[in-house]
């Protein structure tokens, strides 16, 4: 259900890019309204900036919406593939930690505080103050959390979560959506779905419990995908009963979207409230995703036995021989050709998995004008300000957005802003 809202302080300047909420609205709208014959089903439009650590997302409401004149707006913090191990787990199994252990023992901070090495666990910790900075409506975990399905690991993520959600007021929303390495123990000689299965249920439940899950369909479990909804938040605080933002969350972390999954999902869509969906693995975006990516990803058509370089590495069983399921192909050709903004409800994906930054786009880029800031009176009172980036463009439509590991100091902060304009 819609979580409880949440009191916010004056939001103050932040050190990443999200510093400035940017009300680019005032600057685009009605040069950004898409026609009628290329976005049938939505209401509006989504209008992208964006820089390696933060997004901004404005939605544009179409001339012919009813809704009236209003501002709300929801702040997401995104961390993905924090890669902690406290330790060898040889319990699990004699030698299958040793080596991700020893790959992320020591790790170079290369966007939080650059330059310092030290373990993840430290570099999370150390995350976990953008919780009390940024003040966000929600905190979106995407995978990779731990190295390896270790008690003591989850346990340590989940009290520093704690801690930090609880910080100075009711407590932040938070989702938890597993990577493959949440769940891969190397060398167990188990299946990936036994495994993924095993290790969801009895190590990483303390993380699901972070969020609250929706009956699921008979064939699917509780951490398949999870649903988040924020009401409306106009500017000046306060609630209100206009539709909110929604979040989903779904596991590919085995490459592949099921059809259970994928009908969550579109049962979702069709609510028609603005969305964000969270994966770990991003998908391969026919027009939008790079094809010569360096990570095989989610829909690629790479995937598959003969393509599948890192099985005896990693000591697992060995990528299918048939390649991505037809439901995971049909659900990545859906999302571009019937869900991604301004067709449908959709705005973005956020995912990580590759420790980098990108952003795949479907939609159209222009260039920007000097950003307005608008005050909340009514009418808006505006001035141009220079923007954070001069000539950065504005993108119209759908954007991916890959976030670089939080082992590095990487995150991403999202700022949705629905600007109706009559």
């Amino acid at each position: 259900g819609p979580a409880a809202a949440r009191p916010r302080r004056e939001a103050r300047p932040l050190r990443s890019a999200a510093s400035a909420a940017v009300t680019v609205a005032a600057s685009v709208a009605g040069a950004a309204v898409v026609p009628a014959a290329e976005a049938a089903a939505s209401p509006w439009t989504a209008v992208h900036q964006w820089t390696p650590l933060a997004a901004n997302v404005t939605l544009l409401r179409r001339p012919d919406d009813d809704v009236g004149n209003s501002t709300a707006r929801w702040r997401i913090l995104h961390i993905t593939d924090a890669h902690i191990s406290l330790g060898e787990a040889e319990e699990l199994h004699a030698s299958g930690t040793r080596r991700m252990h020893g790959a992320f023992r020591i790790v170079q901070d290369k966007h939080l505080e650059p330059g310092g090495r030290r373990p993840p666990a430290d570099t999370f910790q150390r995350l976990m103050r953008l919780i009390e900075r940024t003040e966000p409506d929600a905190v979106l975990l995407t995978g990779d959390i731990v190295n390896f399905p270790h008690n003591t690991s989850v346990q340590f993520a989940r009290q520093a979560l704690d801690a930090a959600l609880g910080r100075g007021g009711p407590r932040v929303p938070a989702l938890f959506t597993a990577g493959n390495h949440d769940w891969l123990v190397e060398g167990l000689a188990r299946g990936r779905g036994e495994q993924r299965g095993k290790f969801r249920r009895e190590v990483l439940a303390a993380l699901y419990r972070l969020g609250r899950r929706r009956p699921w369909p008979r064939g699917s479990s509780a951490e398949d995908y999870g649903v988040l909804e924020l009401p409306a938040r106009r500017r000046g605080g306060g609630g209100s009963e206009n539709p909110g933002l929604l979040i989903l969350t779904l596991d590919n972390s085995m490459h592949e979207v099921t059809s259970e999954q994928a009908s969550f999902v579109w049962s979702e869509f069709a609510r028609g409230l603005p969305t964000l969906l969270a994966v770990h693995v991003p998908f391969m975006l026919p027009g939008a995703t790079p094809p010569d990516t360096k990570h095989i990803l989610c829909g690629d058509p790479r995937y598959g036995y003969d393509r599948d370089t890192t099985w005896h590495m990693e000591r697992r069983e060995r990528w299918p021989r048939g390649g991505s399921s037809a439901s995971t192909l049909r659900f990545v050709q859906d999302v571009v050709e019937r869900f991604a903004a301004p067709r449908g409800p959709l705005l973005g994906i956020l995912s990580g998995h590759e420790h980098q930054h990108r952003a795949d786009k479907l939609g159209r880029t222009r260039t920007a004008p000097l950003r307005l800031h608008c005050d909340g009176g009514s009418p808006p009172r505006c001035e141009h300000a220079q923007g954070l980036r001069p000539g950065q463009p504005l993108h119209e439509g759908f954007v991916q957005y890959v976030t670089p590991a939080a082992c590095e100091g990487g995150h991403r902060i999202v700022e949705v802003r629905d600007a109706r304009f009559p």
